[in-house]
């Protein structure tokens, strides 16, 4: 069991880092590990998903978890044996974006946020990108790495249609999103090795 788990653990690592250009200063920082989908819903605005790794194989809330095509949620309770996911598509869940074009992989310079309106399984708004910034349908949508939840340049979907918003200044951004929602049923936590000493720095600020 450890020599499968320690092979799929080898082989979605060396997957992510050949499709989704992950930053390698930062992948030994992560551990990739497999998981089993038991449930999981798509049809709600908060949806979830349970996967049989829990805290017997070192999984704790706040980590996020991948398929080998795009991000799915994050761990937001955990028992012996069973974690239980929040989904993308959950009208609640958050993680910081940027976009890059995908002919010269140059990234916008700019961070975004991730936000599903409840909608369809396929699709999500990118907020928050400057109109001044210049981007095109088709940039990929990728995850900025400001937290450990996520390795920075994973690949969350594709921008699909870009309308601009005279009132705010910011786009009016869909993206299709790369992960299929309806047919998970292997999944990647991704857990930071150095999470619990991150969190320990933090913990005595403010964060609003």
């Amino acid at each position: 069991m450890q020599q499968k788990t320690a092979l799929l653990e080898s082989e979605v690592y060396k997957d992510s880092i050949r499709k989704f250009s992950i930053d390698t200063t930062r992948t030994d920082s992560f551990q990739y590990i497999p998981a089993l989908v038991i449930k999981n819903t798509t049809y709600r605005s908060y949806n979830y998903l349970t996967v049989n790794q829990g805290a017997k194989d070192g999984i704790v809330p706040g980590i996020g978890v991948v398929t080998t095509s795009g991000i799915v949620g994050r761990v937001i309770e955990v028992a012996q044996e069973y974690s239980l996911v929040q989904s993308a598509l959950n009208v609640d869940f958050r993680v910081s974006l940027t976009a890059l074009n995908p002919k010269t992989e140059e990234k916008i310079g700019s961070i975004g946020f991730y936000n599903w309106e409840g909608k369809r399984t396929d699709r999500a708004k990118l907020t928050f990108i400057p109109e001044t910034v210049a981007l095109d349908t088709g940039y990929v949508v990728v995850t900025a790495g400001n937290s450990t939840i996520f390795p920075p340049g994973y690949t969350v979907g594709s921008i699909l249609s870009i309308r601009s918003d005279q009132s705010d200044g910011f786009y009016d951004l869909e993206m299709e999103l790369e992960t299929d929602f309806n047919q998970l049923r292997y999944v990647y936590l991704i857990k930071p090795n150095n999470k619990t000493i991150l969190d320990k720095l933090e913990e005595d600020y403010p964060t609003e």
